[in-house]
């Protein structure tokens, strides 16, 4: 049988796939589907990685970046404004020329030496009340201030951004306050403020202090509130630029414990659906998988959301919610229906799954403390090489 060309589509349909199976049984499972739809041949991984160079990744993220608008109008709002989290990750890339020309390079060891593999930065914006990628942002360097201020501008304006406590700073403070965006970020025992030192030491539960403004000239108020974690029952410092006397502490402490699920999401992208596990060594074909991979999760986190399978109830403190891995897989099952527009009879199908695996919990309801284990060493950590010199 004579092998047939991809078409975009058909590359889509390809790349989607992948990512869904991202190890050797989980390609061939893919293309073995699509190659049995289509009557075709099915290439061998270079061949795919090859012609996928002459395709854009701006046309993924412009898939991506659609679904997202589109979303907009079914995000849920908790007094009257929507949550979002920001939270930082990093991949591996494999060290190739094309990669190392963008300015790539591995995590530093000392100043002459790096690991193997190379470093790549990002930071998710993640609708908290839906489990939805808003945004994403990647960079060769350690910046996760940076790339979340990048996404301001995008987000909806009435909006509570949540953050963990490496974020809260001067520049994050400027940039909520050109952007008129609330937030509510976690302080360090070791803040650069002054202020909240002070306040860590003392007996109050609630605080503030002025901060000066230089664009505006303006003296901003920043609520400084003590909160107590629900799973170690460690005391915490929270910096809000809210208005307090609307909410209360637990309020507020049960707001900042949805920043967690962005943990959950980036575990989903590299621990339950393997994003690391790469098809490709040049830095297109990664941003296609990496868009790819977006497009398939928020499509099954819509899914998800919209039959009620990711619930979160704040002021009951209970949630409901679907396997997302099991759904997930179920999506990517139905592929050849997709392509043959059996979209009715897809959601049909994937709406009974959902039901069938939503379950109803008790939030922070965790009766032991959390354990932060630390990483050890890998095999792709262990690899060290001389520091590349940027060209």
């Amino acid at each position: 049988m004579r092998q047939r060309l991809f078409n975009p589509i058909r590359l889509f349909v390809a790349l989607a796939s992948l990512i869904a199976g991202t190890n050797n049984e989980g390609y061939l499972f893919a293309l073995k589907k699509i190659s049995k739809f289509f009557g075709m041949i099915a290439p061998v991984k270079s061949a795919l990685s090859q012609y996928r160079q002459k395709i854009s990744f701006l046309f993924f993220k412009n898939i991506f970046d659609a679904i997202v608008k589109n979303f907009y109008q079914d995000m849920k709002t908790y007094k009257g404004h929507h949550i979002v989290g920001f939270d930082g990750d990093d991949l591996n890339l494999p060290p190739t020329e094309d990669i190392l020309e963008y300015g790539y390079r591995g995590y530093k060891i000392d100043d002459e030496h790096e690991t193997h593999y190379l470093k790549m930065y990002l930071v998710k914006c993640v609708d908290l009340l839906s489990n939805v990628v808003l945004d994403f942002r990647q960079a060769i360097k350690n910046d996760e201030i940076e790339l979340a201020i990048q996404m301001l501008s995008e987000i909806p304006k009435k909006t509570i951004a949540l953050y963990d406590r490496l974020y809260f700073s001067s520049k994050m403070i400027n940039a909520h306050i050109e952007e008129g965006i609330l937030f509510i970020a976690r302080c360090k025992k070791g803040s650069t403020f002054k202020e909240v030192v002070d306040f860590y030491s003392s007996s109050k539960r609630r605080s503030f202090f002025y901060y000066y403004d230089k664009k505006s000239g303006e003296h901003i108020k920043i609520n400084l509130i003590k909160i107590k974690n629900p799973k170690n029952k460690e005391t915490i410092v929270v910096a809000t630029n809210m208005d307090v006397s609307d909410w209360s502490n637990k309020e507020i402490t049960h707001l900042y414990t949805l920043r967690w699920d962005c943990e959950t999401n980036n575990r989903d992208s590299t621990s339950t659906l393997k994003l690391d596990q790469w098809h490709s060594k040049f830095f297109n074909g990664i941003m296609q998988e990496i868009y790819v991979h977006l497009v398939m999760m928020n499509i099954t986190k819509i899914l998800i959301f919209q039959e009620d399978g990711y619930k979160i109830d704040i002021e009951k403190d209970k949630t409901q919610k679907a396997n997302f891995k099991f759904i997930f897989y179920v999506v990517f099952d139905l592929i050849p229906k997709i392509i043959k527009n059996k979209v009715t009879a897809v959601i049909k199908e994937v709406k009974a799954e959902i039901k069938k695996t939503i379950e109803i919990r008790k939030r922070l309801s965790r009766s032991y403390p959390r354990q932060v284990k630390k990483k050890g060493k890998s095999y792709i950590n262990d690899s060290v090489v001389k520091t590349r010199p940027l060209k």
